[in-house]
Parts: structure tokens; C-alpha cells; sequence
């Protein structure tokens, strides 16, 4: 009696492929694939980067018309999130003080308010902004006042006169409205 067999399969492994199985096999290999890359893609975005930059400014009170050359720089890592608002931690050197700061990302800057705990009261130290791209700084400082001789003293980068200051500033704190 002779054996039948079904069309499209072989009865022995070697004499023949099955096409619905090597469909299946090129498929799943095409999810891996997928998988790795998207895998790889979404660890390279949410892994930190570091951020280390030195701003030249100047230190201008608006007020007494004053202004002093300083230097303000940042070293810290950028954190990035594909549902939130990215956040930069790091530290903040003005002159010899130093800030643990963690600012948040507000569309096309970061901003933080710089605050000190001690014994249960709260003290405010200042506020920052730092720009997207990191080349603009903006810092409103209580350790100014005490170092320099004005009220109220404020330090922005690549400035060198009070109306440049005032016009970088300007366009830092006012790109986001507009």
C-alpha cells in the first residue's frame, strides 16, 4: 500500500521546507529585531548626560548701576524622560560658594529656586535660569548682595553692560511667552 503524504510537507526534514513555519521564524526575527533597537534606542535617551559648563558675566544691580566681571560655573548630569519634564542635578559654583541644585525643564529653559533648611526655617538663597541649550545663565543671588555692594544683584553671561544684561535676560525669561 503505498503512504500517502500531504501536500507542501515532506516527510523527511531534509526533503523539503515548510513555508508557513519559515514565515513564522522570519517574522519573530523581525519582532527581535524591532525589540533590540527600540530597546537600545530608549536606553541611549533616558541615560544621563553629563553637563559642565563655565559662564563669564557679569554681577549688575540695576539700581546703583553697578557691575562687576565674575564667573559662575556647573557641573551636573541631565536626566531625561520621555512622559515628564526633564531635570538637571548638579552643582553651582559662584565665586567660593557652591549649590546643590536640581532644576526642572519648563519648555525652553530650567528653573529652580535655590533654598536653604536649617532647624525647621526655610531661607531663600536665589533663583536660576539656565537655557535649553545650556549657554545662557541667569542668577538671582542673596550671596551677591553680601559680596558686593548693592541690594539687589544679578549675574548673566556674555554680558558687559547693565542694558546688555537687561536685554539677555530679557530674552531668556520672555522666549517662552512668546
Amino acid at each position: 500500500m503505498p503512504i500517502r503524504r500531504r501536500m507542501g510537507k515532506s516527510a523527511h526534514p531534509s526533503k523539503g521546507v515548510n513555508i508557513a513555519t519559515m514565515k513564522k521564524y522570519v517574522f519573530l526575527t523581525v519582532i527581535m529585531l524591532i525589540a533590540a533597537v527600540a530597546s537600545y534606542l530608549l536606553y541611549s535617551f533616558h541615560r544621563p548626560i553629563t553637563i559642565e559648563q563655565n559662564y563669564q558675566g557679569i554681577v549688575y544691580d540695576n539700581d546703583n548701576n553697578f557691575t562687576a566681571q565674575d564667573t559662575v560655573s556647573f557641573k551636573g548630569e541631565l536626566s531625561r524622560f520621555l512622559f515628564g519634564s526633564d531635570s538637571l542635578k548638579g552643582i553651582l559654583t559662584a565665586g567660593d560658594q557652591t549649590y546643590d541644585i536640581q532644576l526642572k525643564k519648563d519648555r525652553h529653559y530650567y528653573f529652580a529656586v535655590l533654598t536653604e533648611i536649617k532647624e525647621s526655617h526655610v531661607t531663600g538663597l536665589g533663583s536660576i535660569y539656565l537655557s535649553s541649550d545650556f549657554n545662557q545663565i541667569w542668577l538671582q543671588l542673596k550671596h551677591y548682595s553680601e559680596r558686593y555692594p548693592v541690594d539687589h544683584s544679578y549675574f548673566v553671561n556674555g554680558a558687559a553692560t547693565i542694558e546688555e544684561a537687561n536685554e539677555m535676560a530679557g530674552n531668556l525669561l520672555e522666549k517662552p511667552f512668546k
